[in-house]
């Protein structure tokens, strides 16, 4: 009677490629929690909400969800909270920005952020939720 032969490469196809069972399984989690993250995100001009993306990387397979860059790099302030502070212009001489109220441009020095004071840690939310319902 012959006992168990493993087979390197099926194994290797079966656990550590994305399109193995187990990079489909981790594809289609990750997927899962990046719409949920987009569905649940806190917006105002859409840009932290177009900023969430997914990835699957291999090997060893791996799944991430990533929000922020250069579209929104406010996006630990918004997830984990941010203490009030002072906000400088970086790549220009003045700050820009429309008046929420009137629309009229606004240009300024620096301005003063109250900060966030309650986090809204949406991929965190997305991501439990999601492993939650698997479980």
């Amino acid at each position: 009677m012959a006992g168990f032969i493993p087979n390197p490469a099926g194994l290797a196809e079966l656990l550590q490629s994305p399109t193995g069972a187990v990079g489909i399984y981790i594809s289609a989690l990750t997927k899962s929690v990046e719409e949920l993250a987009q569905a649940t995100c806190p917006t105002v001009s859409g840009s932290l909400r177009d900023s969430i993306q997914s990835i699957v990387t291999s090997p060893p397979i791996r799944g991430e969800v990533r929000a922020g860059g250069d579209s929104a790099p406010y996006v630990l302030a918004v997830h984990e909270g941010s203490l009030p502070h002072e906000i400088l212009p970086v790549n220009a001489p003045m700050l820009v920005f429309p008046d929420r109220v009137t629309g009229v441009l606004q240009y300024r020095l620096r301005v003063w952020h109250p900060g966030t004071k309650y986090p809204q840690p949406f991929l965190w939310d997305s991501l439990k939720t999601v492993i939650a319902a698997k479980a």
